[in-house]
């Protein structure tokens, strides 16, 4: 029988080797592939990206979209935490609230469900 601790370093061993595999490999391919142009060592696709002003000015768009989001949503989560753990009302507003902060995180799962419903109709296939 095969001890406990070497049996988890042969799970994480695998885990490790599957994204490297899968995930690592594949991103240094492409990487490879945009740097070399005609047989040679170029950063010409680059170059046309980083010229390109609207692409440029997309880029920083996304950043400072992003940068809001998060700001935006460390604020609220931060604030809703403190209301939930560290006041002294009800027991049922704060579980009402902790209920209120966990549902959008089912919405996911739920669109996938109507996803689903709708692509194989009523009959199901």
């Amino acid at each position: 029988m095969v001890p406990k601790i070497y049996s988890q370093r042969i799970l994480f061993t695998l885990i490790i080797l599957f994204f490297l595999i899968f995930l690592v490999l594949p991103i240094i391919f492409l990487l490879g592939r945009s740097i070399i142009s005609d047989g040679q060592f170029s950063l010409h696709y680059y170059d046309d990206i980083l010229n390109n002003k609207t692409i440029v000015t997309s880029l920083f768009n996304s950043i400072k979209i992003s940068l809001l989001a998060a700001t935006v949503t460390t604020i609220l989560a931060f604030f809703a935490a403190y209301t939930i753990h560290m006041t002294h009302g009800a027991s049922w507003i704060k579980t009402y609230n902790k209920t209120m902060v966990l549902l959008p995180m089912l919405v996911p799962t739920i669109t996938y469900g109507f996803i689903l419903m709708y692509l194989f109709g009523n009959e199901g296939y």
